[in-house]
């Protein structure tokens, strides 16, 4: 991973793993990456509407437009 992080969420999306949110030990954080195991390497993708820690993550498919989801968490604002 290009960001060193804690209670981020996973889920795997299209033949890769999606891994979004968590916190860097200063900040929650917003940002996603993919992993690729062909390739073996990681690619930054766009980031999270808000800054998310300790949510739930799923994938859903067999629609349409299959996307990942984001559900609740925590962005550490009072």
């Amino acid at each position: 991973m290009f960001c060193r992080r804690s209670t981020f969420r996973a889920t795997v999306l299209n033949d890769s793993i999606l891994v979004a949110g968590g916190y860097d030990e200063e900040n929650t954080i917003d940002n996603a990456e993919v992993y690729n195991d062909k390739s073996d390497g990681w690619k930054a993708i766009s980031n999270l509407r808000g800054r998310r820690s300790g949510f739930a993550i799923t994938t859903l498919s067999g629609l349409s437009n299959a996307a990942e989801y984001t559900f609740n968490g925590s962005n550490n604002t009072i």
